[in-house]
Formats: structure tokens, C-alpha cells, sequence
């Protein structure tokens, strides 16, 4: 169907799910029935009080929010709730033709629905303020694309009805009924949302602090009321004291709840609004031209950042949890494997040992042995990695001397250096270089950046590791190659986890792309780094930087 997509349901609380699953017809009746009232009701009463103070129509129309909020649950479906509930307000209220009520009433209905129909093309999850993705389509979709049919509709009303209307009052028209639609979306629909589903509580939020939140949001609502208050301390108060109230709402998204902090933010705009229409608060007392633009600024910039927070530090904390639970699974997973291995290798040297010389046991106990334990180096990275990120591994410290950290170095890595057919230099200068540090890290450290020189370079290269001081006392450890070298890309990537190069030169030597980023890990922990100096056809420069703290002598 062509229009299918406009039955989209971005968000589907539990409450109405089960409601739906058990009588569908009763469900979306009575969704529609309380859209329908609620939109008339908050229109007339929001009417009715702005027009006291000779504004109307409304420069905030909040049922918008009401039309928003039930479009997110019920997608199209809830479309005659929202056209009836505006109908009648707009019958009410307006003195206007039958067919301007029905142009107004639809859009009115149209702009939701396909808001809600945005948002949930580009935040598929039912969350929209989980993710910047998805508060990035609440506020396309469901603030600027609603505002505009909306505002397009109601335009387009009222010079149909109204004879040779100039253009650019239209225009006029239009600009304003969108400011109303979407400053009233922003008003109120995130709070709604938030308390017809599921509450958003952000991680780790404690529960102890729900006294102080408390304590928080009535200091908020008293500061806000005396901040506005006609004739009180608001008066004498620079337009920009009222952007401070923004301070206590970004604590409570931090620490306890959106769902908390917008609903407070939402009784805090009742206040604004109330004393600035009724002709009191910092906006109107400070003498500026239009004190509800200021306030729709107030409106906007609150929403947008405390929306923002939330969704940022929910991405934030969702990625450490998914790398904790990366971590201990790589760490249960290595645990498990260790047992096995050992039992392997120790049954494959009883064989090898017991074999004859040159016979085909040997040679092949052999190989499972050298095979063995190359997978059990790899389950150690995979513990190492676990640890690292877990913030479990301590460092073992101690001496280290740095000639003979390179010289063991070499000699393990020129096995691996022969058959590559590289040649494999040392170089340490005849001061004595000491330092202190975790010895097996260091050793990892080397051997991992030894390891990708090697397989970085051709058969008839050079890879060459030495030691140095710096002029800043710090000590550093090159390994220089004349290898295939590394574009600005994959220098980019080279120390993330399980990352590779795609050159077939640099895969022959296999790995798996742990080696360098354990390596970057045990530096950090030194206060150290490894920096890459590299160019495709120019070779690389690897270079492991301990800070002077950690110099001997």
C-alpha cells in the first residue's frame, strides 16, 4: 500500500499492547475517544486564557503535544480522534465556514501522524530519546515537519476564506501558526511521551537520590515562581537570569530521570508563560519588544538541551555496558579454554618426547605443540583485552633494563624474522637506559610492534628495534621497518580491537588483531604512548614512548 508507511507506530507502550492484543476495536476507540477530548479540552482551556490577555489565537497551541504524543502511539489510526477533537475546538473557538474547520482539522491531523511516521523511519527502536538518530527524527519529524503541515494547512485556510489576502500576510499567517504547533510539540509531548511509556530512567541512577531530586525540583518550581513573579525579585532581573533554571533540570536528567527533569521543565513553562502573558517576569519587565519570543527561545533551548543530555550520556553509558559485557565474555571464554590447552600441550610433549628421532610422531607432536601454544597466546591476549578494558589489570612493577628488554626481544622475534626472510636489527646506545614498569607489559609491548614490522615487510627488509633517551628524559622504544608502510587510515585504525590491514602482504604472518591494541593499552597504563610515523611505500616507524617519571637514573 502506498500509503502504509503513515501507519507507522514509533512508540508502543506496554499498557496499550496489552490492551490491543485483548480487544483491538475497544483499544483504538478509546484512544481515539481521549485524544479527541483531551485536544478539545486543553484547546479550549489554553484558548480561553491567552485570549483573557487579549492573545489570540494562542501563541502556544498545546494541544499539539496531545496530537503528537497519541500520533507516536497509534500512528494513522488515531487520525479521527485528532481531526475530531480539532473540529470542535475549532467550532468553538473560531467563527469560521465549514470547510475552513475541515482544511484546519485535517492537517491538524495530517502534521502528527506523519511526524510520528518520521520518527519511525530513523528510530526504529521505540525509543527516541534513547539515541541522538532518534531525537534527531523527534525533532525533524515531530517538531518541524509537523509544524509545517499544520501551519500550511491553517494558512492556506484562511486566505481561501479570506478574498484578495496580500501574500505576504499569509506568509505572515504561516510563520506564526508554526512557531504556535511547534513550540506547543516541544512543550509538552517528550513529558507525555515519557509517562505514557515505560519510565527512562538513565543507568546507575541510585535510588537515594530521589529525596534530593525532590528537594531540587521544589527549590526549582520556588525560584522560578519568585523569578517571575509580577512585582517580586523577578523585576529587577536581567533577561538572561531566567536561562540559570536550566542548571537543576540538566542535574535531575543526569542523575535521575529525563522523564523527571522534563516534566518539571514542563511546570516550570506553565510559570513563564502564566506571569509573562499576565504582564510580569524578567522578559516583560526588562522592556524587550517581544517577551514571548524570548520565553519561546527559553522554550527552545531547554528542551533541545536537556533532550541532548540525555540522549548523548544514554549512548555514552549503552556503550560501556555492551563493552563490560564484551569483556567478561571474552574473559569466561579464555578461562574455559586454558584448561584444555594445558592438558593438550602436555599430552603433545609426552608424545614428542617419547617418540623416536626423525619419526613421523615426533614431527607431528611438534607441530601441535608450536600450533598449542599459539593458540594459547592468543587466549592470554584475549584475557589481557578483558582485563584492560574491565579496568582489572594492575601492573606488575619493577626494573626495567632497557638493553636487555631489546635484546630478548630480538631473539624471540627472529624466528619469526627468518622465515618472513627479514632481517632483524638491534640498536641501544652504551648509556645504561633503566626505567620502571611492568616487565611482561613492556616485553608485550615490543614483541607486538616487532611482530607487525615483520609482517609489514617484504622478504630482502629491515626491521630494526633500539632504545633511547629523549631530550624531555623520557624513554623511547623504535621498531623502523622499510615495509609496505600505512596510509593516514589505516594509522587511524590500526590500534582498534580485532582490526586488520586488508593488504595481503600484511596477512601473511596471520594474527588476529589483538597485539596492538593490548600494546596501546599497557602504555596507557604506564603513561606512556605509541605513536606511528608511516607512509604507503616509505615504511613505518613504530615508536613506544615511556614518560620520564619512569626513568632510573
Amino acid at each position: 500500500m502506498p500509503w502504509s508507511w503513515l501507519l507507522s507506530r514509533p512508540v508502543r507502550p506496554s499498557w496499550f499492547e496489552a490492551l490491543l492484543a485483548r480487544q483491538p476495536a475497544l483499544a483504538w476507540l478509546a484512544l481515539n475517544a481521549t485524544t479527541a477530548l483531551t485536544y478539545f479540552v486543553l484547546g479550549f482551556a489554553v484558548s480561553r486564557f491567552f485570549s483573557t490577555f487579549g492573545l489570540f489565537p494562542a501563541p502556544i497551541w498545546l494541544p499539539a503535544s496531545v496530537a503528537l504524543a497519541a500520533a507516536m502511539i497509534g500512528g494513522a489510526r488515531v487520525a479521527p480522534g485528532l481531526f475530531l477533537g480539532s473540529c470542535l475546538a475549532n467550532a468553538v473557538l473560531f467563527d469560521a465556514p465549514a470547510h475552513v474547520v475541515a482544511l484546519i482539522s485535517f492537517t491538524n491531523a495530517l502534521g502528527p501522524v506523519v511526524g510520528a511516521a518520521i520518527l519511525a523511519r530513523w528510530a526504529p527502536d521505540g525509543d527516541p530519546f534513547r539515541r541522538l538518530p532518534g531525537l534527531l527524527a523527534f525533532i525533524a519529524g515531530g517538531v518541524v515537519v509537523h509544524g509545517a503541515i499544520v501551519a500550511s494547512g491553517g494558512a492556506f485556510a484562511i486566505w481561501w476564506s479570506v478574498p484578495a489576502m496580500p501574500a505576504a500576510e499569509a506568509w505572515s499567517i504561516w510563520q506564526r501558526w508554526w512557531i504556535s504547533d511547534a513550540g506547543g510539540a516541544l512543550y509538552a509531548a517528550p513529558a507525555l511521551l515519557l509517562w505514557l511509556t515505560s519510565p527512562i530512567r538513565l543507568p546507575e541512577a541510585a535510588q537515594d537520590r530521589h529525596e534530593h531530586a525532590l528537594v531540587v525540583s521544589i527549590a526549582t518550581l520556588v525560584a522560578t515562581t519568585l523569578v517571575f513573579a509580577s512585582g517580586g525579585i523577578g523585576a529587577g532581573l536581567g533577561t538572561y537570569v531566567p536561562f540559570l533554571l536550566v542548571l537543576p533540570l540538566a542535574w535531575l536528567t543526569l542523575r535521575v530521570s529525563l522523564r523527571t527533569a522534563y516534566s518539571l521543565f514542563t511546570l516550570v513553562l506553565v510559570i513563564a508563560t502564566a506571569a509573562t502573558v499576565s504582564g510580569g517576569g524578567p522578559f516583560v519587565t526588562s522592556g524587550l519588544a517581544r517577551p514571548l519570543t524570548a520565553l519561546g527561545a527559553m522554550l527552545v533551548l531547554f528542551s533541545v538541551n536537556l533532550l541532548l543530555i540525555a540522549a548523548l550520556v544514554s549512548e555514552q553509558r549503552g556503550a560501556s555496558a555492551e563493552s563490560r559485557a564484551k569483556s567478561a565474555f571474552l574473559a569466561a571464554v579464555s578461562h574455559e579454554l586454558r584448561t584444555p590447552l594445558h592438558g593438550m600441550l602436555g599430552m603433545a610433549e609426552i608424545v614428542r618426547d617419547d617418540a623416536p628421532a626423525g619419526s613421523t610422531a615426533r614431527r607431528n607432536a611438534a607441530l601441535i605443540l608450536e600450533s598449542g601454544r599459539h593458540l594459547l597466546n592468543l587466549v592470554d591476549d584475549l584475557l589481557d583485552v578483558a582485563k584492560v578494558e574491565a579496568g582489572a589489570y594492575r601492573l606488575n612493577e619493577g626494573e626495567i633494563d632497557a638493553a636487555s628488554l631489546v635484546m630478548g626481544c630480538a631473539v624471540v622475534s627472529e624466528v619469526e624474522a627468518r622465515r618472513a626472510g627479514v632481517t632483524l636489527k638491534e640498536s641501544v646506545g652504551a648509556e645504561p637506559l633503566r626505567l620502571k614498569g611492568d616487565p611482561r607489559a613492556a616485553r608485550h609491548v615490543l614483541l607486538a610492534l616487532l611482530s607487525n614490522a615483520i609482517k609489514f615487510t617484504p622478504s630482502g627488509g629491515t626491521v630494526t628495534l633500539s632504545a633511547r633517551r629523549e631530550a624531555d628524559g623520557s624513554v623511547a622504544f623504535a621498531v623502523a621497518d622499510t615495509g609496505i608502510g600505512m596510509t593516514e587510515g589505516a594509522r587511524a585504525r590500526a590500534f582498534d580491537l580485532f582490526w586488520q590491514a586488508k593488504t595481503g602482504d600484511a596477512r601473511r604472518a596471520g594474527g588476529v588483531g589483538l597485539g596492538l591494541t593490548i600494546a596501546r593499552h599497557f602504555m596507557v597504563l604506564h603513561g606512556g604512548e605509541i605513536v606511528l610515523d608511516s607512509a604507503p611505500g616509505k615504511g613505518t616507524v613504530a615508536t613506544a614512548r615511556f614518560p620520564a617519571a619512569r626513568t632510573i637514573g
